[in-house]
């Protein structure tokens, strides 16, 4: 029977590195990781093996001759490791700050973009709407991913719609100008060109 409980117990165990690496996928939908509650299940369900030898280790339960302690921290190690490289506590942090994970968001006079700040006019700035929430601009700058891009005029910037017509000789996948040039994804496209 112990044979069968140690067996079973690494079942368990092996699994974590499988759901480790699906767990992200909790976070595809657009706007989950700006989901406190989310974000706290996904860290509490990566704690699982963690939760499962401090059982062990509160019944001094050796786990294939191993002792219970150095079994638990081992994976409680894992497990936090797992949680931090995932960056679980940033976007946590992020959350509750009021900080989108995801495009743009301004916060207490500061402009972030994916929850990292970026040098930019709050009172002026503007998240553009776009496919992939890349573009925005204030009075002096006209971002995409948040880096700011050259010589573009932001009185002027927008974004396009997708089926919008564009002039002959501009890719149908153009995605944004400022009345003299066209943009794909933050880059100048040349008449022609693509």
């Amino acid at each position: 029977m112990r044979i069968a409980f140690q067996v079973f117990i690494s079942f368990l165990l092996a699994y974590w590195p499988i759901f480790s690496m699906t767990s992200v996928m909790l976070f595809a939908a657009p706007g989950s990781t700006d989901n406190a509650r989310l974000l706290l299940i996904a860290m509490a369900a990566m704690l699982y093996p963690a939760l499962i030898t401090g059982l062990l280790h509160a019944f001094k339960f050796k786990l294939w001759g191993m002792p219970s302690d150095w079994v638990f921290y081992a994976s409680l190690s894992i497990c936090l490791g797992g949680i931090w490289l995932f960056g679980y506590p940033r976007l946590y942090l992020n959350t509750v700050r009021g900080i989108a994970n995801n495009g743009y968001s301004v916060v207490q006079a500061l402009v972030y973009h994916d929850g990292r700040k970026i040098e930019a006019d709050a009172a002026t700035f503007q998240a553009l709407p776009s496919r992939f929430l890349q573009y925005g601009k204030d009075h002096r700058r006209v971002y995409f991913d948040g880096k700011p891009m050259a010589d573009v005029d932001p009185a002027a910037f927008r974004t396009l719609e997708r089926n919008e017509p564009k002039p002959e000789g501009i890719p149908q996948d153009a995605d944004a100008t400022d009345g003299n040039s066209y943009f794909r994804f933050g880059r100048r496209l040349e008449p022609g060109g693509s």
